[in-house]
Order: structure tokens, then C-alpha cells, then sequence
């Protein structure tokens, strides 16, 4: 499980100071939408990792194309993942998704 990191810990570690961090993390959360899957469960998932089942449900519910993980439960239940950013080319393959 990975650890929880603080704001102070994420300033310190960018080269900033805390209110920028905060100031970033208000901006960012005001965009942010947090999606409950409308099922709860799924028995084949909830067998390999019942703590990823809802990520695998997310999956399945909004038709995503993969998941930025590296998780190998994940690709046991079937999802599909990506498990490094190529930042460049996420961005152009949502830009073309979109258009």
C-alpha cells in the first residue's frame, strides 16, 4: 500500500512553499470528479483482489481504454493497463478522442 504523503512533504520535495502547494491542490480538486461505480460487485475480480474491484468496475462502467497503473491484479481481472505515463503521447491520444 503506498503511503499517504502531506502537502508539506510534497512542497519540500517541488522546491516550493506550502501555500503554493495548497493553492495547487484547491485548484486541482475544484476539477477533480470522484465516480462511484453504480455496481458493487463482481465475484471473479473480487477473488484475485477484492480491494481493486471498484477500479475494475470504473473500467468496465465508463468503457476506459486502460488504466495508469502498475498493478498486476488489475491485468488478472482483465483491465487493461498502461504502467508508465508517456505524457506526450496520452496527451495527444486524448486530443484526438476528443476531437
Amino acid at each position: 500500500m503506498a503511503a499517504k504523503v502531506g502537502l508539506g512533504a510534497i512542497a519540500a520535495d517541488k522546491g516550493c512553499r506550502i501555500e503554493q502547494a495548497q493553492t495547487a491542490w484547491a485548484e486541482f480538486r475544484a476539477v477533480l470528479r470522484i465516480y462511484d461505480p453504480a455496481q458493487s460487485e463482481d465475484a471473479d475480480a473480487a477473488k484475485i483482489d477484492p480491494k481493486d474491484v471498484p477500479y475494475k468496475l470504473t473500467f468496465d462502467e465508463l468503457g476506459a481504454d486502460a488504466v495508469l497503473t502498475t498493478d498486476k491484479h488489475l491485468v488478472r481481472m482483465g483491465v487493461a493497463v498502461i504502467k508508465t505515463a508517456p505524457t506526450e503521447a496520452l496527451r495527444d491520444y486524448a486530443r484526438a478522442r476528443a476531437a
